[in-house]
């Protein structure tokens, strides 16, 4: 079978100053997230963080402190997820971005 990108996540962020998990790595499964994107969708500025979660604390991927409206906030690269590993947003505004995740999901778990 050909490994295939796809769509991971697509949404908004949740209320404000929260944590929000937009994806999870599911069991037996190792996900690999290929490119991702976030654009203010606010009407003033919003503070981003865009992490991954392996255990108890995210590690942060990208952060801005002032995302104004249609600004993007972008990133290319290979980010590998385990079974249970967790991509997360967080802005200071409610509804303040939209995200765009894309990858793979592979049988299997990486050794």
């Amino acid at each position: 079978m050909s490994v295939r990108t796809a769509r991971l996540a697509f949404g908004e962020s949740g209320a404000a100053n929260t944590q929000k998990v937009i994806f999870t790595c599911p069991a037996g499964v190792t996900a690999i997230c290929k490119d991702w994107r976030i654009t203010g969708i606010a009407a003033g500025p919003t503070a981003v963080i865009f992490g991954v979660r392996s255990g108890p604390a995210p590690s942060y991927i990208a952060h801005s402190s002032s995302l104004a409206f249609e600004q993007l906030l972008f990133g290319t690269g290979f980010i590998v997820l385990e079974p249970g590993d967790q991509l997360v947003i967080f802005t200071s505004v409610a509804a303040g971005a939209r995200y765009w995740v894309s990858g793979s999901e592979l049988a299997g778990v990486a050794p």
